[in-house]
């Protein structure tokens, strides 16, 4: 269901409640309702009051048009309805018309009515039918139908059907919001199938703001609705990272890889500080609650600028996220069922050598060394010596990876009437990764209620419930164990299995030849690997809020919002023993911990909404919010395990030795006053402010409290008069805004406050430390820390053009984090391990946003066309004085290579690296690769080796000849969607894509150079020599004297620029004659691939490596998927 259906639901449903009947299908006779009724000299007014109290009908009637203060006279005994109501007719001069549950009073039209005319006046005509959007076949429900002329009607349920009683001739008029109105004529005619024609001049894009819902002409600042939320049931949706991915302008996401457990990387107009950082979640009101089932979301709206999301304060610096999910609505109860099940592959592997290249390789690279032939360290490849070794027996990239089942269930049962609405839904899904024994596992239940005690008071609740488990923690990331790069380097001679049955993995090299197990370097098979992998991690998740909404006078509303996160977590993790030849790890080890973390809201909030006049609108918002988090954890470790059966992982059959227990608790609490005023004239122009005082327990007293205001204000220039002859423009808004937002990073509960650890004492005499303990202080701290600080300014236009069927938004920004918030370095002197914080440095994101819409809704054909295109540069202006020389980052490549450094005046995390000038070809070239002063640059170079650049020519090869060479952070993201519906099929297309970013290729030092035993990749073959000139790849070596893989270079820097088609879907839904048969409202059916295509020059497995700041060393891949599903709706 599109949002403006939702909206209009809401709304129309809240408009008409009180006038019409909740269900049409339960109209009782008049004769059926028997009264007793005892009241003498009463009104008119009165009596309607009394029959109003003791039936489900209602009066309707004009005031003026009927004598509502006659007195009369009713004294009736188990008579009906009928009875009573000719009894007043007669005594008041009325006369009564029964239209549902609606009683419309007149005066009598002539001086007398008889018994029979009045009944008379009470027969009617029962018509129903169905109301349709023309542009898509979909029901409509909400819609209103109205007998023209009255104030009596009704609205259509969940399937968007009706039934009304209607007198002869008459004519109903049938609106909803953001479609035309269509009058008929009623005739003869009982059974209609009306069909309501979208009126894109009237659509509105509804967006949830912080505390509120607002539409897209009337917000000035930087909103984005995510409109990819529909396609939630269509596709095969793990996080909703992969909702907004190439969704929403200027949102970077980065999936972490192919691993099912694993959450993707998100950054709102790019990376503002060195400390760990993304954005806040809201969950139907909930700050910080559990994010739902993406089957479950109803919309997704984000607060990309400081004016947009300064309402949620110190948790916003890095943007919002908002969620609602979905909820009930009145009418009939409806049931949605939406399953899938597919299956998904890795969309991308290398190949490595087979065993005789293997050996052919290295015995070029011996002999390039100048290594004898009877050298002993070439026996292991010698045909004479070790034939084992020649023979290919496992292409070790086909055996760990595998196909992984995807399976997903969502069961959605709503509804609601007048007085209530509900929402409730049970979801599973369990989905295998592609490499083997990876999985995740999620059982969800949710629970949405809204409850109208009355007219101005509602109550709801809003709950989930989730259950997660898997197997966590593959490492793909490790450039000695990685499964991936362990695949790469394990022998192809080795077996997987050297005896299944028995259940022993296969070596280096069998058991029973172990000469040359060492030749191949200390790997473990990563197949065995894989299949011992038992890192469990159960979790509980409870979320949910409480609501209470009073309106107080009209327009002034109060509302109370409690919400809970609380999140019951265990970990257990067996490693087993590794026995197989070649890495040996004679030991087994059980780890166990568990972690309940409760996050408690309380939020009072006052709104008050004023029209003066017809031109000035203000909405004032003010509230007081307190949260509280806490955290309790508790873990333990033991080794010894005589056995390791799954069902004896356990502490009580470890033998030892066990690790000292650890645990403990932790809390803070946030404070918070905020205010927000909106104002608009003539609905032009529009200005809007907010102010947040945040107060944490992190920061001492003195620092304790930040204020943190915005501004924005738009013109909607459209509506001036001098544009009103250009045609084509239908809304044009300009807005502009500039905000303050501040932010801890990475701040513990307890950073400012001087710390303790257990350690132990050194008494007595003679003085011994085995038996007591004390506390120590363990770190220092810095009381002066403050907030550190996000400023946002931003300028913006929104814009619908030629019928508003085109949509255009573009935004210009400047983001600066000011005061980050580092750790010091200490020294080695300092006595603690714990370094204190301190405010320093400045970093800014500047850039640009640019999202495109066309839609074209006529029957039969429709299309929606959508694209989004940003662009980020970032940049560190200041650094600490303990910075002055940049920071260098501890990310590296077998802790050889350390290619990234933040510096002023450069991108956070630029890689920083020696650059190469390509390969020598000759001893010449070497000879002439000198310095100012004739020194030679590289003399243990040969030609084949690297040449790389000396800066500063002074001969010597150090960090001042390095530069900076980019990052891994995309200079241009983008997107494109596409929707093309023919009757009953439908076809979605989505490409996503990233330009100008760069991937440092570790896996090119150990999988490209022949030092270490290693298998390597095929590409290894097309290395330099003097017959192959033309190769990058340095020449074969077991020396490598000149250090081409030891050196931190541009050689190892790839673009990994990339174009993905993310999604394709084919989908077809059955005409309503057979889903009648069925008693269905509607069925589909669907296709639908993920990951098809990518087009990049990187030469890795997949260039969306980015969470290791653009590290690779054979990280967890992209999957492809395929998948059937359908959609199923009562």
């Amino acid at each position: 269901m599109s949002r403006n259906l939702i909206f209009g639901l809401v709304l129309q449903s809240l408009l008409f409640s009180f006038v019409f009947a909740s269900d049409n299908l339960k109209a009782q006779k008049l004769k059926e309702v028997v009264l007793n009724i005892n009241a003498g000299d009463i009104s008119l007014k009165e009596s309607f009051g009394i029959i109003e109290n003791q039936t489900d009908f209602k009066f309707s009637y004009s005031h003026g048009s009927i004598p509502l203060k006659t007195k009369i006279n009713i004294d009736s005994k188990n008579e009906n309805l009928e009875q009573i109501l000719l009894k007043i007719a007669r005594d008041a001069k009325v006369e009564f018309k029964r239209i549902n549950e609606q009683i419309v009073v007149r005066r009598h039209k002539r001086k007398f009515l008889n018994k029979e005319e009045l009944i008379s006046s009470f027969q009617e005509i029962i018509i129903s039918g169905k109301i349709i959007d023309s542009s898509n076949g979909e029901v409509i429900p909400g819609a209103s139908i109205l007998v023209k002329g009255e104030s009596t009607g009704t609205i259509s349920d969940m399937n968007g059907d009706f039934k009304l009683a209607v007198t002869e001739n008459a004519v109903i008029l049938v609106t909803f919001i953001g479609y035309k109105s269509q009058e008929i004529a009623i005739g003869e005619q009982t059974t209609f199938s009306i069909e309501l024609t979208p009126d894109l001049k009237e659509l509105q894009e509804v967006l949830i703001v912080g505390y509120g819902k607002s539409t897209k002409k009337e917000v000035t600042g930087a909103v984005e609705d995510v409109k990819s939320v529909k396609e939630i049931s269509n596709r095969p949706i793990n996080n909703v990272g992969q909702v907004l991915q190439g969704n929403v302008a200027g949102v970077t996401v980065i999936n972490d890889g192919g691993d099912p457990t694993a959450n993707p990387l998100i950054w709102i107009r790019g990376v503002g500080t060195l400390s760990s950082e993304g954005p806040l979640y809201v969950v139907d009101g909930v700050i910080g609650g559990a994010v739902p089932n993406p089957d479950n979301i109803a919309s997704m709206t984000v607060l990309k600028d400081a004016s947009s999301a300064a309402i949620y304060g110190v948790r916003a610096a890095s943007g919002v996220i908002l969620i609602e999910t979905k909820k009930g609505q009145e009418g009939k109860m409806n049931v949605s069922f939406n399953s899938y099940m597919g299956f998904q592959k890795v969309g991308n592997t290398l190949e490595p050598l087979n065993a005789q290249e293997y050996a052919d390789i290295m015995n070029t690279a011996f002999d390039n060394a100048g290594l004898a032939d009877d050298n002993p360290s070439r026996e292991y490849i010698d045909p004479n010596k070790n034939a084992y070794g020649l023979v290919t027996r496992t292409n070790w990239m086909d055996e760990i990876f595998q196909k992984g089942k995807m399976q997903n269930y969502d069961l959605a049962l709503s509804g609601g009437n007048k007085k209530s609405t509900f929402y409730t839904a049970l979801g599973y899904r369990k989905i295998e990764g592609t490499l083997l024994n990876t999985e995740s596992e999620r059982i969800s239940l949710r629970l949405n209620s809204t409850y109208n005690l009355r007219e101005n008071l509602q109550v709801g609740e809003n709950f989930s419930l989730a259950f997660t488990n898997g197997n966590y923690g593959v490492n793909t990331t490790s450039g000695y164990t990685g499964a991936i790069i362990t695949a790469l380097y394990y022998p192809p001679s080795a077996l997987v299995w050297e005896d299944e049955a028995a259940g022993l993995y296969g070596g280096v090299t069998p058991r029973d030849n172990l000469t040359y197990a060492g030749s191949y370097g200390d790997l473990i098979n990563p197949v065995a690997y894989l299949h011992r992998l038992d890192n469990r991690k159960p979790s509980t998740t409870l979320s949910g809020n409480f609501f209470i909404d009073y309106e107080i006078i009209e327009g002034l509303h109060y509302k109370l919002n409690a919400g809970l996160t609380r999140i019951n977590s265990t970990s257990k993790n067996f490693t087993s023993k590794i026995l197989e030849p070649g890495k040996i790890f004679n030991f087994n080890e059980l780890y166990q911990s568990n972690n309940i973390s409760n996050s408690l809201l309380l939020e009072n909030t006052l709104s008050y909404q004023k029209f003066i006049g017809n031109d000035h609108l203000f909405n004032v918002l003010a509230g007081y919010t307190v949260q509280k988090n806490e955290s309790e954890f508790f873990s333990m470790s033991a080794r010894g395990f005589e056995s390791e059966d799954e069902s004896l992982r356990y502490f009580p059959n470890a033998t030892g030795p066990f690790n000292t227990p650890n645990g403990g608790k932790g809390e803070n609490r946030l404070v918070s006053v905020l205010a927000r005023l909106n104002y608009s004239y003539k609905d032009k122009y529009l200005v809007s402010a907010i102010v947040r005082r945040d107060g944490t327990s992190k920061l001492n007293q003195d620092n304790r409290y930040g204020t943190f205001p915005s501004v924005s204000a738009g013109w909607r220039i459209s509506k001036e008069a001098f544009m009103e002859d250009i045609s084509f423009i239908n809304d044009l808004k300009i807005r502009g805004s500039w905000g303050k937002i501040g932010n801890l990073g990475p701040l513990g509960n307890y950073a400012t406050s001087i710390s303790l650890s257990r350690t132990r004492a050194l008494l007595g005499d003679p003085a011994s430390i085995d038996n007591y303990f004390g506390y120590a202080i363990n770190g220092l701290v810095n009381p002066d820390l403050q907030w550190e600080t996000t400023v946002q300014t931003d300028f913006g236009i929104d814009a619908q053009l030629f019928g508003n069927k085109v949509a255009v938004t573009a935004d210009y920004f400047i983001k600066e984090t000011e005061d980050m918030i580092l750790a010091i370095p200490l020294t080695g002197t300092a006595g603690v391990s714990n370094s204190p914080y301190e405010n320093v440095g400045k970093v800014e994101n500047k850039g640009w946003e640019l999202t495109l819409a066309y839609r074209e809704l006529s029957k039969p054909f429709k299309y929606e066309f959508s694209g989004n295109l940003s662009s980020l540069k970032n940049k560190v202006i200041t650094l600490g004085e303990n910075y002055e020389g940049g920071i260098p980052h501890g990310n590296n490549v077998r802790g050889i290579l350390r290619p990234l450094r933040s510096e002023v005046g450069q991108p956070l995390y630029s890689f920083y690296l020696y650059e190469n000038a390509g390969i020598f070809q000759s001893e010449t070239e070497v000879a002439a690769h000198k310095s100012n002063d004739g020194k030679l640059i590289q003399p243990l170079a040969q030609p084949g080796d690297l040449k790389f650049v000396d800066q500063n020519g002074d001969g010597v090869l150090d960090e001042k000849d390095k530069v900076f060479k980019g990052n891994a952070f995309p200079n241009l993201s983008y997107g494109f969607n596409a929707m093309l519906g023919y009757k009953n099929f439908d076809f979605t297309v989505f490409f996503q894509g990233v330009d100008n970013i760069k991937v440092f290729n570790g896996l090119k030092f150990s999988t490209l150079k022949p030092t270490q035993g290693y298998n390597m990749l095929a590409d290894v073959k097309n290395a330099w020599s003097s017959e192959n000139t033309g190769s990058d790849i340095p020449i074969l070596s077991v020396k490598d004297d000149n250090n081409n893989f030891g050196t931190e270079s541009d050689w190892y820097l790839e673009d990994a620029s990339y174009l993905r088609l993310k999604n394709l879907t084919i989908g077809y839904s059955l005409p309503s004659a057979l889903t009648n048969k069925i008693n269905a409202e509607k069925l589909r059916f669907y296709f639908t691939g993920t990951n098809l295509l990518t087009f990049t020059n990187y030469s890795g497995m997949d260039p969306e490596v980015i969470a290791d700041r653009g590290i690779d060393m054979g990280r967890y891949p992209q999957a492809k998927s395929y998948i059937l599903g359908l959609n199923l709706t009562f």
